[in-house]
């Protein structure tokens, strides 16, 4: 099933966007058995994905919240769903895998899927971050620039 990022959620960016269907091609390329949902402003999922309670969108969104990690969720059927989380944009790539928290890092190309989910995840947070300091940045120009007139007042 292609999904067109853009489409579903128009708030991202071209890079954004590119990076997040880069990562889902990525995921179906490695993993063809493995269904794909995302959850945001609209819900799209792979058909095989099977229903999950806003319980557990809630539960991946919060681990990646506190943690700054992949969330993970064990099924009642033994199925492992994980999700990250972009809350910028109140978004949730959910994948599931038949393996555990464990097996998962034990696979080189997981392990590489794994790495580019928390790489993405990464660059928002690095971002938001920039723009923190760009602000501070700016109030503190400001500040000079006053200092400086009222300096050159005197």
């Amino acid at each position: 099933m292609d999904i067109e990022f853009d489409d579903v959620f128009s708030d991202f960016s071209d890079d954004d966007s590119a990076d997040l269907q880069n990562l889902y091609d990525q995921f179906v390329q490695v993993l063809p058995d493995t269904c794909i949902a995302l959850y945001g402003a609209n819900k799209v999922a792979h058909p095989s994905f099977p229903e999950v309670s806003d319980d557990v969108i809630t539960a991946l969104k919060e681990c990646t919240r506190k943690d700054k990690k992949i969330g993970s969720y064990k099924t009642d059927s033994g199925l492992w769903i994980y999700g990250y989380y972009l809350e910028d944009h109140d978004f949730l790539l959910a994948f599931i895998l038949p393996d555990s928290p464990d097996d998962i890092t034990e696979n080189p190309q997981l392990n590489t899927l794994y790495f580019n989910s928390f790489r993405l995840v990464s660059l928002h947070e690095r971002q938001e971050q920039q723009e923190i300091e760009n602000r501070q940045l700016n109030r503190n120009i400001d500040m000079l620039n006053r200092q400086h007139i009222l300096l050159q007042d005197e």
